[in-house]
Formats: C-alpha cells, sequence, structure tokens
C-alpha cells in the first residue's frame, strides 16, 4: 500500500474546509458553487463540431464544469465529500504533483471562453489548493453559437433557446 505523507492530509483538510466557506459565502450573496456540467450545457447549446487544439495553459479561474464529475467539486474545484476514496485518490495525486514524477496534462473541453474538466479533476483541485493559476491541458474546442465566460452559469445557459 502506498504511504500518504502527513502534508497531503493537512492540505486535503485544509481544501475540504475551503470548501465549505466557499458554499457558505456563495450562499449569503446568493450565488451558486455548482460547477456546470458538460453534458447539459452541450445538450443546451447543441454543440456538434469540435477541434483539438494542442496542449497549453489554461487559467484555473476559467475552469466552470466537469464532464461527469461536477458534483464532486465546488465551483472553484475544491472536493465536497471525503468518503468512498475521494481523500485518498486526491492525496495520491497532491502527492505524485509534488514529487519529480509529475503528471501529464489535463484534458479539457473549451466552449467560448470557458474550460470543462474532462480528465483530471484532482489535478485541478490540487491546482487550486497549491494556490496555481494556470494548468497544463490537451484542449479540444467546441464551436458555441453563444459566447459562454468564465461568469456564465447554468440558469443563464436554460434561458437560451
Amino acid at each position: 500500500m502506498d504511504m500518504l505523507s502527513v502534508d497531503s492530509m493537512q492540505k486535503f483538510g485544509q481544501a475540504r474546509r475551503q470548501a465549505s466557506l466557499n458554499t457558505f459565502f456563495r450562499f449569503l450573496t446568493g450565488q451558486t458553487n455548482d460547477l456546470l456540467s458538460f453534458d447539459q450545457v452541450r445538450q443546451k447549446l447543441g454543440l456538434k463540431h469540435r477541434r483539438d487544439l494542442g496542449v497549453y495553459e489554461i487559467g484555473l479561474d476559467d475552469i466552470v464544469g466537469s464532464v461527469g464529475r461536477h458534483t464532486d467539486f465546488t465551483r472553484e474545484f475544491y472536493p465536497r465529500f471525503e468518503g468512498e476514496g475521494v481523500s485518498e485518490r486526491w492525496r495520491r495525486v497532491y502527492d505524485l504533483v509534488n514529487s519529480l514524477a509529475g503528471l501529464p496534462p489535463i484534458k479539457a473541453i473549451k466552449v467560448g471562453d470557458a474550460y470543462f474538466v474532462e480528465d483530471g479533476n484532482h489535478r485541478v483541485s490540487v491546482a487550486r489548493t497549491n494556490k496555481a493559476e494556470k494548468v497544463q491541458a490537451h484542449v479540444v474546442e467546441y464551436d458555441s453559437p453563444v459566447p459562454l465566460t468564465p461568469e456564465d452559469i447554468v440558469d443563464d445557459l436554460l434561458e437560451y433557446n
């Protein structure tokens, strides 16, 4: 069994506390703390045509959603839960990111000016906890009929016809 660092345990606890604080403050201000679901956005906007943009750095603040894991993390990509191996996986990724081994770029989908994580949700979460501003990503872009920005939320998209 792999030995996880004490530092990763402390950082995961810090990330969970930040998730709780952000959820509380967003609730007080009437804002959602939810990530966008790429599948919901793709369906609503009728996204079909995609092209590979290659690997480059994207801003963490420009990532607004996820493919299939949008309920696991807050809008800022802090982990919402501890159970079912979430803590162990997050900690393992943290230890790898902070070792010489490193990790490959995440896979992201670009729609307008916003990004959705296809693979690498935990890497984004660890990067956010490490106070990084950018992350390496292999990006695929979908043409969007409306300009999507990182500030958009699902409710705004649902009004689009």
